[in-house]
């Protein structure tokens, strides 16, 4: 019997943990009455890194209180958020520093976006999703009045 490499494993892993993801959700989306309300990419993006057995004890805790949850994609992206973050990931907590500095410097924030609100919100969504709401700040910034406040908005919705 060959042994398979390190990251053969993880992969392995990986893609077994996203067939039981896929497999739940087609589940709760008909049987389980979500009435294919529950949106499979934005719960996979919520569950990067998180432990398998967490996004299910999520999911049946979704199905458990089916009739009270009026969005349950958000429901289950935001849970997975509070269950699975207990601090902000070290990649994600420099490169916001980083990119809240230049907003708020060169950016033309001037000092506006607080650095501890939007890492607060930023805990459990990835990295290449915080990056992209900052962009779009960016790009929006004559339009945003509380730039603090629309930056934490945009990344619960992840």
């Amino acid at each position: 019997q060959a042994i398979l490499p390190r990251a053969c494993t993880s992969l392995l892993a990986m893609a077994s943990a996203d067939g039981k993801l896929r497999k739940r959700i087609a589940w709760l989306n008909t049987s389980g009455g979500f009435e294919n309300s529950i949106i499979y990419s934005k719960v996979a993006e919520a569950c990067e890194g998180a432990d398998t057995a967490k996004v299910m004890e999520v999911l049946k805790s979704l199905e458990d209180r089916w009739d009270k949850i009026k969005d349950p994609t958000s429901w289950v992206c935001a849970s997975l958020r509070h269950a699975c973050s207990t601090e902000i990931d070290r990649e994600l907590d420099e490169k916001l520093r980083k990119r809240i500095a230049w907003l708020n410097k060169v950016g033309g924030f001037n000092d506006a976006i607080s650095y501890p609100k939007v890492s607060e919100a930023a805990r459990g969504v990835s990295l290449h999703r915080a990056m992209e709401v900052l962009k779009y700040l960016e790009e929006s910034w004559t339009t945003v009045e509380d730039p603090t406040a629309w930056v934490c908005s945009d990344l619960r919705k992840a």
